[in-house]
């Protein structure tokens, strides 16, 4: 079973043109190697991740479940198409994780 959505990570052709957007949102920004991780003032998680590409689209999700819950959750999200073509308008997502963090 997926417990949360960690992050979604996109793909975009200005890295700083995202920034600016994000950070009149009130999101607060921050330099991951080769990303902008950006997050909500007072959280401890990077809510979403910006990497820099040709294209506009989604880069990746990553769920959130359990340790003993996590191959099942792989499966299901697999099962349901997360590699699949694009159809009607659709956002084609090219990589989904899914996995436990120790807390």
């Amino acid at each position: 079973m997926i417990r949360n959505l960690q992050h979604l990570a996109l793909t975009v052709p200005d890295v700083e043109a995202g920034r600016r957007f994000y950070e009149a949102f009130g999101l607060q920004a921050g330099d991951r190697g080769d990303r902008l991780a950006l997050r909500c003032a007072g959280r401890d998680q990077d809510q979403i991740l910006l990497n820099e590409g040709r294209e506009r689209r989604v880069h990746h999700l990553s769920f959130g479940t359990t340790a003993s819950e996590s191959p099942d959750a792989k499966t299901r999200l697999e099962a349901g198409g997360s590699g699949a073509p694009a159809r009607n308008g659709a956002i084609r997502i090219s990589q989904c994780y899914c996995g436990s963090r120790q807390r």
